[in-house]
């Protein structure tokens, strides 16, 4: 009987080893799936890795160009700020010296128009005095 009982647990020993043995198997291919899972799921990250660091150096670079772009837009803009302010000056001084042209002209006829009267007043002097001394 003991060796039959032994015979059993051998029996019995040797099935769950063998179960053991398939759990083992499968527990391996498992592995070996998420391992290659893994190396799949890395080789993507590095090709979107890559992606993203080739996205981002565009971007550096369009940034940069439009940030030189600015700047020479503003330096631009400058100049014709500074301009315009040139013109605004020259255009007072004109219109200054436009009425103080329209000012003196007025002056100038005043004057004219004052010598004309003593002109015609002198005149007048004359005449009468001829007849005065014949």
């Amino acid at each position: 009987m003991e060796a039959q009982e032994a015979s059993r647990d051998v029996a019995e020993t040797t099935g769950r080893l063998k179960s053991t043995e398939v759990n083992l198997e499968q527990a391996s291919q498992q592995a070996s799936g998420a391992a290659q899972e893994l190396r799949n799921a890395q080789e993507a990250a590095n090709i979107a890795r890559e992606k993203c660091s080739r996205s981002r150096a565009g971007v550096e670079k369009r940034c940069n160009e439009l940030q030189e772009k600015a700047r020479l837009q503003l330096k631009g803009w400058q100049a014709l700020k500074l301009q315009e302010c040139w013109l605004e000056s020259l255009q007072a001084r004109v219109e200054g010296g436009i009425a103080s042209e329209a000012q003196n002209r007025a002056a100038l006829r005043a004057e004219a128009q004052r010598l004309i009267a003593e002109l015609h007043r002198l005149d007048e002097q004359l005449a009468v005095e001829p007849s005065v001394d014949a």
